[in-house]
């Protein structure tokens, strides 16, 4: 069971490690002028919200909170 859990626990570490760093490069100055025309197609809107949803719901499970409410 332990293998399990250690399976799981590597494979969500890796699966936020690729998320954060795509995310860094969407957000990198390289793409800064590109951001606000890429947010105008509804997918890629609609994925955004998406993401943002499941991070501020990521953030009140892991910290009981926002960190941003928890700094302030």
């Amino acid at each position: 069971m332990q293998e399990l859990d250690d399976a799981f626990k590597a494979q969500i570490r890796f699966s936020l490690e690729v998320l954060a760093s795509t995310l860094n490069f969407i957000t990198s100055p390289y793409l800064s002028e590109h951001i606000r025309s890429l947010c105008v197609d509804r997918s890629i809107a609609d994925a955004v919200r998406r993401v943002a949803a499941a991070a501020e719901i990521l953030e009140k499970e892991c910290w009981g909170g926002s960190r941003a409410d928890m700094v302030a």
